[in-house]
């Protein structure tokens, strides 16, 4: 389980895109930053991506996570949690649509591995 949640937390960094190539944040009215403040909360547990690698990988470790050592779920819940998030923020460019569905497999891949013992993935 241990194995699963370090591979969990560097896909949710990774995912984040390189310092190096980050556009700067464009700047925001003060009515528009409001709006954008608003609806930038954590999307809803079930919230579809629209990205079909990132959703079923995502649907997947939600169920595989009732399979897990009790002591484990609460951390793998946040996990989860803050990989939905940030992906959620990343599906928003359309520019890293691309990129995101090969970290979404990629994470899926791993997880498959971490996981062979519990029968998820």
């Amino acid at each position: 389980m241990r194995r699963l949640l370090v591979i969990l937390a560097l896909t949710v960094g990774c995912s984040r895109g390189d310092a190096g190539h980050r556009r700067p944040a464009p700047v925001l009215s003060p009515a528009v930053a409001a709006i954008a403040a608003r609806d930038a909360g954590p999307p809803p547990a079930r919230t579809q991506l629209g990205i079909p690698a990132c959703d079923a990988y995502l649907d997947e470790l939600a169920r595989c996570i009732h399979r897990m050592d009790r002591a484990a779920q609460p951390a793998a819940r946040k996990l989860l949690d803050d990989q939905r998030r940030a992906w959620a923020a990343s599906a928003r460019s359309i520019d890293a649509n691309a990129t995101l569905a090969q970290a979404c497999k990629a994470a899926a891949d791993a997880a498959r591995s971490a996981t062979s013992g519990i029968g998820c993935f």
